[in-house]
């Protein structure tokens, strides 16, 4: 454990960081996303307006290449970030820039970007 509450706890074995996720897989609950790194938390969210995915990144630094995954739908044809939008006005699904190219590994969809803190994907 970190020294004092300020500190992010980022250190955990893989074997407890399994025990801690172990009542999911033995549930077989399956996420809607995943993501390359640990320490990248990944929300997927429903609305009527569509989609999204919330990444944040608990890490000090910049991840370079985070692959995101969406196991279960094979559906996904866009998916849009935020940040590579970059500025603009209007709606992320009016933007014709920050699409991330939809790649399949086994007939499940990926998306690879750069995280630095935080990002919001639309899923199409």
């Amino acid at each position: 454990m970190p020294p004092n509450s300020q500190v992010l706890p980022t250190e955990f074995p893989p074997a407890i960081r399994d025990l801690i996720a172990a009542p999911t897989r033995w549930a077989n609950v399956a996420p809607a996303v995943t993501t390359s790194d640990p320490l990248v938390e990944a929300q997927y969210m429903t609305g009527e307006n569509g989609d999204i995915v919330v990444l944040i990144n608990w890490r000090k630094d910049p991840i370079d290449q985070l692959t995101i995954r969406f196991p279960g739908r094979s559906d996904i044809t866009q998916v849009r970030s935020h940040h590579a939008a970059g500025h603009f006005k209007g709606h992320l699904h009016e933007q014709k820039r920050g699409l991330l190219a939809v790649q399949h590994d086994d007939a499940v969809p990926y998306v690879e970007t750069r995280l630095e803190v935080i990002d919001f994907l639309l899923v199409d």
